[in-house]
């Protein structure tokens, strides 16, 4: 009986991970790496939970194209945040209209 409860409890903290390992992140000064905070990112329940990842990220200042890792997770957050507007071309697309259209579109 008692182990049917700790196993549930592991379970439940695995799917549901408690805002004290979120907030850790506004208070430490060590860089994890991008693939920790995209486990967090994908464990993350609640918007509050993924803006500490960006906001920690910004900190950081790791949220830019120059590392790839951080850059795709702070756009994915965003995203999820409604914080960017995704555009309606692919890459492709986007370069070839850049060529075409220099002055702007």
């Amino acid at each position: 009986m008692f182990k049917g409860i700790f196993d549930g409890w592991a379970q439940h903290r695995k799917q549901h991970p408690h805002d004290r390992e979120y907030s850790y992140f506004e208070d430490t000064s060590f860089l994890h790496s991008s693939d920790h905070l995209s486990h967090m990112y994908n464990r993350a329940d609640t918007n509050e939970q993924k803006s500490i990842l960006l906001d920690y990220m910004e900190r950081h200042e790791v949220d830019n194209q120059e590392y790839k890792g951080y850059w795709n997770l702070t756009q994915q957050i965003k995203s999820d945040l409604g914080l960017v507007e995704k555009s309606p071309f692919t890459s492709a697309q986007q370069k070839w209209l850049e060529q075409h259209f220099k002055g702007g579109f």
